[in-house]
């Protein structure tokens, strides 16, 4: 029987304080974490404390889901307000990995408010029995075989290696139509995993009826070169999105090779690019407006040492906004904080970098976008030099985010009105 604990960003837990959390579950954690460390989690005494990453972490039996936290308003670790961000955090994660939601069934839909694995499971099944249903992608590629019969090109010196004493066999080197090819041994190898980690009943009869129905493949080796490696074409594009749901399984899949009972599966994300690539992807889909450009900005070389090239840094803006009228190109800067500032203040950090990207994109107004649990006024500021410009203005831009009637669309639409509001955009 599966155990779920849901927890939010930064918070703890320990043995023999949290019901759920055994010993033997702390101890699969800490071997997970070996050496070298995992970012997602920091241990302490007799348990575990959680850092800015979201998502899950299912050791053997037991599935530890954590959440996006931006304050501690009263009620916040209610079992109503964490259902509540499980959603909020499913449709970012699909909205923003390029996995858009194909869950239309009702019994799908049920997945989706339980559990983040069920989702990505149940989006895997689906678009495998897609692709069983309109025939799985076949290739050719050679094969050696010892059979009776004279086939292809004989390999003499096997033949004679192999069939010394069997003088009714050919040692032969043919080429095979099939389905044997790296995007089916790849979706044969995560329908395996699935069928061992899989705790959901509603899935368990789909998974066994894929595999009874997919032809049986023989195991590859897969890292991140086995995906980087794989370009899609006409013939290959439906297999894209299970790939990506299968890069995201496998390779986050750590097997516990002494006892076999704790193997570990962790999809975690940093929250901070998490919230960043949401609000671009946010922005570049509810945009359209003709002369205006939205996009991340690819890191640029910032400093480079005048005595060994080697040493450089590059800078790099989270979204980058142009705009064009009749007469002129206006530039605006957006910077994404996962974060609430205290007192409304932020950090001295911030405003370092923003002040950089006014004078590095030579952009005409910048801005730090903050999420919050309240509504709150936009705060306009401009820096203080010598030339004491005006012009150079900084904001703080805050999205509400509320609890209540949550609908992600309608979210998407207010961070778009949002920015475009502050760039003066009719």
């Amino acid at each position: 029987m599966k155990k779920i604990i849901r927890v939010f960003e930064h918070q703890t837990l320990k043995v023999n304080r949290d019901a759920d959390f055994s010993q033997s579950d702390l101890e699969a954690l800490q071997h997970y974490y070996g050496e070298k460390g995992v970012p997602y989690y920091t241990l302490i005494h007799h348990g575990v404390r959680f850092n800015q990453y979201v998502g899950v972490i299912q050791v053997g039996n037991l599935m530890i889901e954590v959440l996006p936290k931006l304050d501690k308003p009263s009620g916040y670790d209610s079992e109503s307000n964490k259902t509540v961000w499980l959603k909020i955090l499913i449709d970012m994660l699909l909205l923003t990995t390029s996995i858009e939601a194909k869950i239309t069934s009702t019994a799908d839909l049920n997945l989706k408010a339980n559990s983040i694995l069920d989702v990505y499971f149940a989006l895997f099944v689906k678009e495998v029995e897609s692709l069983l249903h309109q025939g799985l992608i076949k290739q050719y590629h050679n094969q050696q075989d010892n059979i009776p019969r004279l086939k292809g090109r004989l390999n003499l010196t096997k033949h004679i290696a192999y069939n010394h004493t069997h003088k009714e066999r050919f040692f032969v080197e043919y080429t095979v139509y099939d389905t044997h090819n790296i995007y089916n041994q790849i979706i044969y190898k995560t329908l395996k995993l699935l069928s061992q980690l899989n705790h959901n009943p509603h899935l368990t009869s789909r998974i066994n009826t894929i595999l009874f129905n997919f032809p049986e493949m023989m195991d590859c080796y897969v890292d991140d070169m086995t995906f980087n490696k794989i370009r899609y074409h006409r013939k290959n594009h439906a297999y894209q999105p299970a790939l990506m749901i299968a890069k995201l399984l496998l390779l986050n899949y750590h097997p516990d090779v002494t006892k076999g009972c704790n193997s570990v599966l962790s999809l975690m994300f940093d929250m901070n690019q998490l919230w960043e690539k949401f609000v671009l992807v946010s922005l570049q889909r509810c945009n359209k407006h003709p002369n205006l450009q939205i996009k991340a900005q690819l890191p640029s070389l910032f400093w480079q040492s005048s005595t060994d090239g080697n040493h450089r840094t590059t800078i790099k803006a989270d979204i980058v906004i142009h705009h064009h009228d009749l007469k002129n190109t206006y530039q605006f800067v957006v910077d994404t904080k996962w974060k609430c500032p205290n007192y409304l203040k932020p950090s001295s950090a911030d405003l370092h970098q923003l002040h950089t990207y006014h004078y590095y994109y030579g952009a005409d107004k910048v801005a730090l976008f903050y999420p919050s649990s309240s509504i709150k006024k936009n705060i306009d500021g401009c820096y203080i030099n010598t030339e004491q410009d005006p012009n150079k203005i900084c904001s703080l831009l805050f999205l509400h985010i509320t609890e209540n009637n949550y609908n992600i669309r309608e979210w998407q639409e207010h961070i778009y009105q949002k920015i475009v509001t502050w760039c003066g955009i009719q």
